[in-house]
């Protein structure tokens, strides 16, 4: 057994260690509509970072389902400030915010919306990862800018268009949205991997998106979202769902996603240096991993990923990489020139199963969390959650745990959705123009195994 205390230190102006808090509290929810008999297993389950090891609590005034499209922001106490499905968003009173009732309409719409045992019908969520998220918009105070993909990609035919909306917070002090549905491009080849990662300035952010064998870039400042520039890529990205990250230290980028032909499955994972200052993706590479394996329980070869399932996170330190498909936990070393020389198996299914209705309790989608650890959903509806506890360390030392997370929900297998935070302007860069300082905040946390009192893991959380 292990005692978990965290230790926070402001090197510079205590009010920084009430900001950048916005991944604080991460919903996990999902109504079983069809049977009454498991309604004690309704409502939201939350998991929240404003204290370390995380509370994890049920909420029942959250009504919002959420199927894979997850996306939450806490203000600057750490507290739900919206959230939303990819459907609708709803505010810190888990009410619509004004014309936020419906969002990203399409002519797949009616799919995702259903009735629940209680006689209301709500979109319940769209099935796509990282299809839609969101920034303070920099200069402007109470003003956040929201992308979304056109969930008609879902269909796996075509381009996917990627949307924004601005939400406000108006005179009466309530979040309302404006400008709904501007379309940003229309040529999208791969939906979903919407996150943002900040530039060297310390104030604007970029965004990659992709169209066959080259990006899209946007740059957005106080002028709003404008595309920078096209990077040709030296291969091609398919339309597919899936995963995108920055590390922590806005130095590298991957992104994970699935694909088939005929009747075999590929994951394609490509990993790339990335210039914060630049915005350029630097020497990426694309490599291929076959999808199939013995099943642990029959023995049987099966596919192991589908459009939904493959997870993907970097560790704190930027060092290692972690991809997962539902049957097992891969450690990739980011040093290395070929990742696939270093691939480490360091997770798999044991055979482990969730209540009430005995699936299976496989890998889902992956989010490394403000404690330093890395959270895994379930690849598909359950009660727990999977986790990586020491992801900086090689190999089995990072220690994956199955069902480490018990939920008090029954809940869709899903993670939120953020964007790399904590990372503010690079000293002395080019392009720190703007007067904005880094002040350090020391973080950190120890755990000492109450068996063994002189046996401490010290896990660090500082940032800037």
């Amino acid at each position: 057994m292990r005692i978990i205390i965290c230790i926070i230190f402001a090197l510079s102006f205590p009010i920084l260690l009430f900001s950048q808090k916005e991944d604080h509290i991460w919903i996990n929810y999902w109504e079983n509509r069809d049977n009454p008999n498991y309604l004690d297993t309704w409502g939201a389950s939350i998991l929240n970072f404003n204290t370390i090891p995380p509370t994890i609590e049920n909420r029942y005034e959250i009504t919002l389902d959420m199927d894979k499209t997850n996306h939450i922001v806490c203000d600057e106490n750490g507290e739900i400030l919206y959230y939303t499905n990819g459907m609708s968003i709803h505010d810190w009173m888990h009410q619509p915010l004004i014309n936020g009732d419906t969002i990203n309409f399409s002519g797949i719409w009616d799919n995702f919306v259903a009735e629940t045992y209680f006689g209301e019908v709500k979109p319940h969520g769209f099935l796509t990862n990282q299809s839609i998220g969101s920034i303070a918009f920099p200069n402007q105070e109470s003003e956040w800018l929201v992308l979304y993909h056109n969930i008609d990609g879902a269909n796996f035919t075509g381009l996917s268009e990627l949307k924004s909306l601005l939400i406000i917070k108006n005179s009466d002090d309530q979040l309302e949205i404006v400008n709904k549905g501007v379309i940003i491009n229309e040529n999208l080849q791969k939906y979903g991997g919407i996150t943002m990662c900040q530039h060297a300035n310390g104030r604007d952010w970029w965004l990659i998106q992709f169209e066959d064998d080259k990006t899209f870039t946007y740059l957005i400042d106080p002028s709003g979202i404008n595309l920078a520039f096209q990077q040709a890529l030296p291969f091609t990205v398919r339309l597919s769902n899936g995963q995108a990250k920055f590390n922590q230290q806005g130095s590298a980028f991957a992104s994970y996603t699935w694909r088939r032909t005929n009747l075999t499955g590929f994951s394609d994972l490509m990993y790339s240096g990335f210039d914060r200052e630049t915005g350029m993706l630097i020497d990426p590479k694309m490599y291929y991993i076959p999808d199939s394996l013995l099943d642990v329980v029959s023995g049987i070869e099966i596919h192991t990923n589908t459009h939904l399932n493959n997870g993907l996170e970097f560790s704190p330190n930027g060092e290692l990489l972690y991809i997962c498909n539902s049957y097992e936990v891969y450690q990739f070393e980011t040093a290395a020139e070929n990742l696939l020389d270093t691939k480490k198996t360091v997770g798999e299914w044991q055979g482990e199963y969730c209540d009430p209705f005995d699936w299976r309790a496989l890998y889902g989608t992956m989010q490394r969390g403000p404690d330093g650890k890395i959270y895994i959903s379930s690849a598909n509806q359950c009660t727990f959650m999977h986790r990586i506890n020491y992801p900086d360390k090689l190999g089995i030392d990072c220690d994956v745990e199955n069902r480490a997370v018990a939920l008090p929900n029954f809940c869709m297998g899903t993670v939120p959705n953020h964007n790399t935070l904590r990372l503010g302007p690079i000293d002395g860069s080019p392009s720190d123009t703007l007067g904005i300082d880094n002040h350090p905040v020391a973080k950190f946390t120890y755990e000492q195994d109450s068996m063994d009192y002189v046996s401490i893991d010290f896990v660090d959380l500082s940032y800037y």
